[in-house]
């Protein structure tokens, strides 16, 4: 990828220009072309790196310690307001800024 350079101009003003990038040692210089290599390279990083996972056959399946058939099943349990308060109150500060002020709501 190559950095945004500055170009000089005739009366000695510097202006930006367009950036560019390497892509399979082709370089773009096209807005809608550096998008979509960008698009493609998210889309896929997953299965990617799912594939670079090595298949150990030694990680034991979860149903060596969850014994049952939980198939059809989900469980929640009853909360209070006070609980919640209580759990936010010890979080960092910086990871309590919630877009839904949770923790405004609990001072």
């Amino acid at each position: 990828m190559a950095a945004p350079s500055l170009q000089q101009t005739r009366n000695g003003i510097y202006r930006a220009q367009a950036p560019s990038f390497l892509v399979r040692y082709k370089t773009l210089n096209d807005k809608q072309q550096i998008a979509n290599e960008f698009n493609k390279y998210f889309v896929n990083i997953g299965s990617s790196l799912a594939q670079s996972v090595p298949n150990n056959q030694n990680i034991p399946s979860y149903r060596s310690y969850l014994k049952g058939d939980f198939v059809n099943s989900f469980s929640l349990f009853l909360t209070t307001p006070d609980e919640i308060c209580s759990v936010v109150a010890v979080m960092p500060p910086e990871t309590t800024a919630m877009l839904d002020r949770m923790a405004s709501l609990c001072n």
